[in-house]
């Protein structure tokens, strides 16, 4: 069947199929990437592992860096960035 049997005046119809099956890798977001940093610093004082985080120039770079001062230890590895969190008591003051 050729694909001008499926159009009628610009309009493409889908045929149905079998049920898709797959993974896909969605790209890293600036600003999921920001606020899963901060939770895991503030609320998890256990080591966590953030698949596709995006370490943009500006506010995770400067997050990232300002928690650093404060004794978070984190660490990119691949696409995943590996934190040390600091617990309900929050990082301490430089």
């Amino acid at each position: 069947m050729a694909l001008d049997d499926h159009l009628t005046q610009g309009v493409y119809r889908i045929q149905p199929s079998d049920p898709l099956q797959g993974t896909m890798k969605v790209p890293g977001d600036k600003s999921i990437s920001h606020l899963e940093l901060l939770c895991l610093v503030r609320w998890r004082k256990e080591t966590t592992s953030i698949s596709g985080f995006l370490e943009s120039g500006d506010c995770n770079h400067a997050t990232l860096e300002a928690f650093r001062q404060m004794g978070v230890i984190s660490e990119k590895k691949d696409d995943r960035m590996i934190i040390q969190g600091a617990g309900m008591h929050g990082p301490e003051m430089p």
